[in-house]
């Protein structure tokens, strides 16, 4: 039933049969996170606010270390501009899984948000070493942008070789 609430939510866009299935797996799954983080999407697609915000706290009651639900109720508080809550979820994020680039990269472009601009790195990408992988969600996120300076000449902690080798083969 979780499964075809699914499929009615994301591929057919049946929001009400979605929650009908949802409500109808909760019976047979009531310890899950995934019945209200569930409806918490739906009720957040059709702009219930509130409601989804419920949705959200019941499931993070049942699973509180679970990192991808406290991302998205960050990006549903930041969806309706209540940037100091969505940087508290983020810092949940951010115990659970520290450095985690994605998280860094989300908190920084909220603070953006709130008026205060980023012209260097911020200070919480500070102890960040960031690997060949990392390097370009950090830059096109976070690093000024500058098309014709490489990666490394703007970030000191990128290595050199790696990056000239990178940009030899059009990753940079």
């Amino acid at each position: 039933m979780l499964a075809k609430g699914q499929y009615d939510y994301a591929c057919l866009k049946d929001y009400d049969t979605a929650v009908r299935y949802f409500e109808q797996a909760r019976q047979f799954l009531p310890n899950s996170s995934r019945i209200p983080e569930s409806l918490a999407y739906v009720a957040r697609r059709r702009g219930q606010w509130d409601r989804s915000e419920s949705y959200f706290n019941e499931a993070e009651r049942l699973d509180p270390r679970n990192v991808s639900l406290l991302t998205q109720h960050a990006l549903s508080y930041a969806a309706i501009r209540r940037f100091p809550e969505a940087l508290r979820k983020l810092d949940q994020v951010l115990n659970i899984t520290p450095d985690d680039v994605d998280t860094l990269v989300i908190k920084g472009r909220y603070r953006t948000s709130r008026g205060r601009p980023i012209r260097e790195p911020p200070a919480l990408l500070a102890p960040l070493h960031p690997a060949a992988d990392d390097s370009s969600a950090v830059e096109t996120q976070v690093l000024p942008s500058d098309p014709g300076t490489p990666l490394c000449n703007r970030h000191p902690s990128i290595k050199r070789d790696t990056c000239q080798a990178r940009s030899s083969v059009g990753f940079l």
